[in-house]
């Protein structure tokens, strides 16, 4: 894998910690999304489209993934949400007109992800549910919080800049 290149790796993310020390305590587990859900986005896509933005995405990671990927991972440790916020709201990816590809991975997933949370909370009301979700979902514009939010629910951030 790409980022691999630049000491990344997939095996010690934290939804791979948090998932194994589930296991090990024999706490269920369930996903807010899943792979198939995440093609379908895609498949309302054109197909030259679609190739389109696949070879520039491809051109990108090869160009600016060191910096980018630093970039994500100092503003993800030490809590710079704004910057993360920056990174997810960058125009280029959140313009329709040239990017309706990862609009649809961001808007769509975030209100795809937090109505399944809702729905999940509603069921297993008064219990405690642990949810991980990636960070680049809750910060920006349309995120998962402001989502919960418009369903009544008070999100209060623990991590402040």
């Amino acid at each position: 894998m790409i980022v691999e290149n630049y000491g990344y790796s997939n095996r010690k993310n934290m939804d791979q910690y948090f998932l194994m020390k589930a296991e090990e305590s024999q706490k269920p587990v369930m996903s807010l999304e899943n792979f198939k859900d995440q093609m379908e986005l895609s498949d309302k896509l054109d197909l030259t489209l679609q190739e389109d933005l696949l070879k520039e995405t491809l051109q990108e990671v090869q160009h600016s993934t060191e910096g980018t990927l630093s970039q994500l991972k100092d503003s993800w440790a030490n809590s710079r949400l704004e910057s993360l916020a920056a990174l997810r709201n960058n125009k280029k990816y959140r313009d329709l007109e040239t990017n309706p590809f990862s609009l649809a991975l961001v808007a769509e997933r975030d209100q795809k992800m937090a109505e399944k949370l809702h729905e999940l909370l509603e069921e297993e009301e008064g219990e405690t549910t642990f949810v991980v979700i990636n960070s680049l979902h809750l910060v920006g514009e349309d995120n998962i919080i402001e989502h919960l939010e418009e369903y009544g629910y008070i999100v209060e951030n623990l991590f402040q800049e």
